[in-house]
């Protein structure tokens, strides 16, 4: 895939369910603000998140663990949570991680977002929206949840998506059912109806954020435990 100028982004430290993880804040024209002009696709921008422990699994060695244990790794974390209203509605595969949608027991709303080591197992919560526009489950998130509806409508962030991406001069769409979170959704990227990344658009601002985190991506199970309907 075609690399463009890589988005410019700030590293930190803060804990979220007691774990300690990185997260990604985007500058003036980093992946927290739909800015046009040129972005980095997935692992674009990833070698500034470098020698982390957690998301740098595509540097590990060994087998990875696969989807599989990916999944009994992610129930074994929200048991600890011990949330019986929570589980996994996807886990999808990626070069440098596992990652896997958390649903509530509601049709309309996901909950947030957990990334799993490739080779150790270990669960965390993603970076990014997950934890800086998520409403209700990030104690970072500023807005008032209430029943998670947002001004943003879900076409208009797919809109706001696509304007952000094409703005690049390359031509990707993105998927037509985002994923609904509170404060924000998360929707794949496409290129040719394949996926090729990942991004969340802000349900209250309209701006955009790339993940830049995950690599190449390799395949998707949905399980759908918790949701009635989807």
């Amino acid at each position: 895939m075609p690399r463009t100028n890589k988005i410019a982004i700030l590293i930190g430290f803060c804990a979220l369910f007691s774990v300690p993880i990185m997260y990604a804040q985007g500058q003036n024209e980093g992946p927290g603000w739909s800015n046009q002009g040129n972005f980095g696709m997935m692992g674009g921008g990833y070698g500034m998140m470098g020698n982390n422990y957690i998301f740098d699994g595509g540097q590990g060695s060994g087998k990875r663990i696969g989807i599989p244990n990916a999944k009994k790794a992610v129930e074994s974390y929200l048991a600890y949570m011990g949330n019986q209203n929570l589980g996994i509605d996807e886990i999808m595969s990626f070069d440098r991680n596992y990652y896997a949608i958390i649903k509530e027991n509601h049709p309309e709303h996901a909950a947030f977002e957990v990334l799993i080591n490739p080779y150790t197992g270990t669960v965390s919560p993603e970076p990014g929206p997950n934890m800086m526009w998520n409403t209700k489950y990030s104690p970072m998130g500023s807005q008032n949840y209430s029943n998670g509806s947002m001004p943003v409508s879900v076409e208009q962030a797919r809109q706001d998506a696509l304007h952000y991406l094409n703005s690049s001069g390359q031509i990707y769409t993105v998927e037509k059912s985002p994923d609904v979170f509170y404060g924000y959704y998360t929707m794949h990227i496409l290129e040719k109806n394949k996926i090729i990344g990942m991004l969340s658009v802000n349900g209250y601002s309209g701006q955009v954020w790339i993940h830049t985190w995950h690599g190449a991506y390799r395949k998707m199970v949905s399980y759908g435990e918790a949701v009635p309907t989807r």
